[in-house]
């Protein structure tokens, strides 16, 4: 009996359904370009600011199954075309070298919305999203801004 656990735990393990597996599930870069996001924030807040946009920031792990499902959300035709956001997508284990450490959180994915003027974010979408309620939270996102613009207006 003690021969076949041994047998089996061995066999589990070199299979690696026992183990612990460190498999990206897809690859960050190939799907920014196929949903036309940016990969690179700096680039993101300048350009931000020079077109007057919004950051609309995501960021996941390419292990993460609930981040390569967000894909699918991204990449709906009114989210990848609509041109009222700068668009970014950034790999989570990139945060204080290629983001500031200020856009962490312990759930992913998540999605800021950041003013590129003041790089806090108006609004926030934490977990997996439809592309319905992507877009309900870009249009959220629009109106805190406006009101924001326009308090300091007056």
């Amino acid at each position: 009996m003690k021969i076949l656990i041994i047998i089996l735990i061995t066999f589990l393990v070199s299979t690696n359904s026992f183990s612990i597996s460190n498999k990206k599930m897809f690859d960050l870069s190939e799907i920014a370009k196929r949903i036309k996001f940016n990969t690179n924030y700096k680039n993101s807040i300048e350009l931000g600011k020079k077109e007057n946009k919004l950051i609309m920031m995501v960021i996941v792990s390419e292990r993460c199954k609930w981040c390569k499902k967000i894909e699918n959300s991204l990449n709906s035709f009114m989210i990848r075309e609509n041109n009222r956001f700068i668009k970014l997508i950034v790999a989570k284990h990139e945060i204080g070298t290629e983001y500031p450490n200020k856009f962490t959180s312990p759930i992913i994915p998540i999605i800021y919305y950041i003013d590129p003027y003041t790089e806090k974010y108006v609004w926030q979408s934490i977990g997996f999203k439809t592309k319905s309620k992507i877009s309900k939270d870009m249009k959220m996102a629009l109106e805190i801004r406006k009101e924001i613009i326009e308090e300091g207006d007056d």
